[in-house]
């Protein structure tokens, strides 16, 4: 964990997978375990987004805290990710993209469906917007955004009776002309 430093601080920890897939993409459950045991021994503040902004605006010296977040919604954070969040009283926010297809994502890793992640709702894990299909996003048109963002917004409304306040840009690439237009 060189990444994380011991000075009081804030610090975001993104994650694809708990499991054990294989690849770039995946962390297995052991070493995600030592990870949140050594943040919790040296006492990093679990926090859920809106209070990781918060302490980014008005971050106390003797305050450290960490955000962790995955992306794309895998079937193996309910299996392996979720028990040792909880073990840890850990938060997290879990960003899904509405189609649920493998499509753009470059695996074959399986995701959840809409029954587990309303599961993860009700376990108080954060759910935020990844978009529809999970597309370079720079690389559409501005009728194809809108449509992008409309139906990933409907899609949420319906299955879990609301609309995700914040949003993570499908494998980080984004710009300006898209931070407008979201």
């Amino acid at each position: 964990m060189g990444l994380i430093s011991p000075k009081n601080e804030l610090a975001v920890l993104m994650y694809h997978t708990v499991g054990y897939q294989g690849g770039h993409l995946s962390l297995k459950p052991e070493s995600f375990e030592k990870q949140l045991a050594y943040l919790s021994n040296n006492n990093y503040k679990f926090m859920t987004l809106n209070e990781f902004l918060a302490a980014k605006n008005y971050l106390r010296p003797e305050q450290k805290g960490v955000l962790l977040t995955f992306d794309d919604g895998y079937k193996d954070f309910i299996t392996e990710a979720l028990p040792i969040l909880k073990k840890f009283h850990a938060s997290a926010v879990v960003f899904a993209h509405t189609s649920r297809s493998l499509d753009n994502l470059g695996n074959n890793f399986s995701l959840m469906n809409w029954d587990e992640i309303r599961i993860l709702k009700q376990a108080g894990i954060e759910i935020g917007n990844h978009s529809h299909t999970h597309p370079n996003l720079k690389e559409l048109t501005p009728e194809q955004l809108r449509d992008e963002f409309r139906i990933s917004e409907e899609i949420f409304q319906k299955e879990i009776g609301y609309i995700p306040r914040f949003f993570a840009y499908p494998s980080g690439r984004y710009s300006q002309k898209l931070v407008e237009a979201l």
